[in-house]
């Protein structure tokens, strides 16, 4: 489940800030009646409701819609020519932008604010907010920080720290703790968390600053400390009747006691946030009940849980963990068919989401170097202001172009080394994780094979005698140390001569201490010397099938591939392919 865990860690924290972000700007609105009462009180109105109503489109991510209410705004703001409503405009349009995800756009719009005097102390307050959460989204964590400290600053310049202004520092103290956990400072993380929850009082944001303490707690594998943050968080929710958050505060506790291996609390925990549950992480919840009971090793009961899991998902990250599991549990059950289909479901989704994450890579590389451009293209225009000389002005604006399309060029070259590199490691996880499946079936010969753990013994043996049975087994012992199944011609009769027994007696050997028959026991030790010869044997991999075949003892290349497939998931051919190629990319 740790695959699981740092993908529900990333989500939750998503879903968590953003319902915390939008609670905070709907909190703030109540500021942003700042018109001059010399002013058209009607029309002030209507402002004030087109930006309300483009908030609400863009929540709903209907952008058109909130766009068009936007630049009503803006008209009526320019024909009131009030400085505060221009600015409330400004950062309405600046916010609703970055929620569009068009930063370069946001930036510039936000900037008129920080560029107007005389603006509300409110207004900046906001500006700088939603500006530092843009350059965070950016990863610009320094830039991030300036702006929270000097909205800081704005609230802290005032002598009378009013409870609206409590609960702005509240949110910008969480915000800088964040910044300190994606600096992986965990101790200012920390710091500034209990200093948010100082200033929040008893207001709703308690809840999420106490999943943040509990989160953090978590990466620092402190997982006692880590439920106790959970459980006050998830108090505190049901307090508060906060049903949004319920869901996931059952869910992150259950994952938590997933992570401490205690199946029991986390199946409970993950139960009950099923129970009165409106449509609201179902998929997560399911999945951490059949992790809790893969934990416990029913692994039938997990399977049906996490198939419930997967029909409940629309998320690709979520799908992709589940099908993880689903055919891990597949695996252990013994249904290789099952496990190889979603195996191969699992690899398509996985491959599908890399690719859309190297082109989301290469536009937000684009953004950036947009952004970068524009900031640098005001940096020349002021210098440009300082010289007189048409001429040489000319000149340094034409030779800073040929210097940005070389860096752009550069760059270029660099994404697309970048993304070969990218696919070549790739492409070496991908052959890592078919040894890894290939190595379950030697794994498990080294748990019962006599050769290095001696044969395992049951106590339900009772038309043998202890004598008969135990000179049957030191016989078998000595014939897989001997390697005798690289016979091709061998069969149970062969062998039960070969060890002075009768073929029911050796049968039931076999059946009960192995607990498999005569011919998997045969296969497995036949594949297992297939797989050790061409890890420990260079030029075991230069064989054709057939001749690999015929070495391992098989009668038949068909018997071979039927063999090989079963137990290792993968054609010999595919998996010498790919071990080939793996051994070129490490000489």
């Amino acid at each position: 489940m740790n695959a699981t865990n740092v993908f529900y860690s990333k989500g939750i924290k998503t879903f968590i800030f953003s319902l915390f972000l939008l609670s905070f700007t709907f909190n703030l609105n109540g500021q942003n009646k700042l018109a001059n009462p010399e002013l058209d009180s009607t029309k002030v109105k209507e402002l004030h409701n087109y930006i309300q109503w483009s908030t609400n489109y863009a929540t709903q991510k209907l952008f058109d819609s909130a766009m068009k209410y936007t630049a009503r705004a803006d008209i009526l703001a320019k024909e009131l020519n009030d400085v505060n409503l221009s600015g409330l405009v400004t950062y309405n349009s600046g916010k609703i932008y970055y929620w569009y995800a068009n930063t370069s756009k946001a930036k510039d719009i936000l900037q008129a604010n920080f560029d107007a005097t005389e603006l509300h102390d409110s207004i900046q307050l906001k500006t700088h907010g939603i500006y530092s959460e843009i350059l965070r989204y950016e990863h610009n964590f320094n830039g991030a920080l300036e702006h929270l400290i000097s909205a800081e600053d704005i609230l802290l310049s005032d002598d009378q720290i009013t409870t609206r202004d409590s609960l702005s520092l509240g949110f910008i103290y969480l915000n800088i703790g964040r910044l300190h956990y994606d600096f992986e400072n965990m101790k200012r993380a920390k710091d500034y968390y209990e200093k948010a929850l100082l200033f929040c009082g008893d207001s709703n944001y308690k809840t999420t600053i106490l999943y943040y303490l509990s989160e953090l707690y978590n990466a620092d594998d402190k997982l006692e400390d880590a439920i106790a943050y959970s459980l006050k968080s998830l108090e505190f929710a049901k307090k508060k009747k906060q049903k949004v958050f319920l869901p996931t505060n059952y869910a992150t506790i259950g994952e938590y006691y997933l992570k401490d291996k205690k199946a029991d609390s986390a199946i409970y925990y993950a139960k009950t946030g099923l129970k009165d549950n409106h449509d609201c992480q179902l998929d997560w919840l399911s999945h951490i009940v059949g992790g809790g009971y893969n934990l416990k090793g029913n692994h039938k009961e997990a399977l049906k849980h996490l198939n419930l899991a997967l029909s409940e998902t629309t998320n690709e990250d979520r799908t992709l963990t589940i099908l993880k599991d689903l055919k891990e549990t597949y695996v252990k059950l013994e249904d290789y068919k099952n496990a190889t289909i979603h195996g191969d479901s699992y690899l398509k989704l996985k491959n599908t989401i890399d690719e859309r994450k190297l082109r989301q890579e290469f536009l937000e590389i684009s953004e950036r170097y947009e952004s970068d451009k524009k900031e640098h293209e005001i940096e020349m225009l002021n210098a440009e202001n300082q010289y007189s000389n048409l001429v040489i002005q000319k000149k340094n604006s034409q030779l800073w172009l040929v210097s940005l399309l070389l860096i752009l060029l550069v760059l270029l070259l660099g994404l697309i080394y970048y993304f070969y590199q990218k696919q070549k490691r790739q492409r070496q996880i991908l052959y890592a994780k078919n040894v890894q499946l290939a190595g379950r079936l030697k794994e498990k010969q080294e748990r019962t094979s006599p050769i290095k753990n001696g044969i395992k013994i049951r106590n339900d043996v009772s038309a043998l005698d202890e004598t008969t049975t135990n000179s049957i087994k030191n016989a078998i012992h000595k014939l897989v140390a001997s390697e005798f199944y690289l016979d091709r011609d061998l069969t149970l009769s062969k062998m039960a001569k070969e060890i002075d027994t009768n073929t029911s007696y050796l049968s039931k050997v076999i059946n009960e201490h192995y607990e498999i028959s005569f011919t998997n026991f045969i296969n497995e030790l036949r594949i297992s010397y297939t797989l050790k010869s061409l890890e420990t044997v260079p030029e075991f991999s230069k064989y054709t099938v057939d001749h690999i075949a015929e070495k391992s003892g098989f009668a038949s290349s068909s018997a071979f591939y039927k063999a090989f497939k079963k137990y290792t998931g993968l054609t010999p051919s595919y998996y010498i392919k790919k071990r080939l190629e793996q051994q070129k990319i490490l000489t």
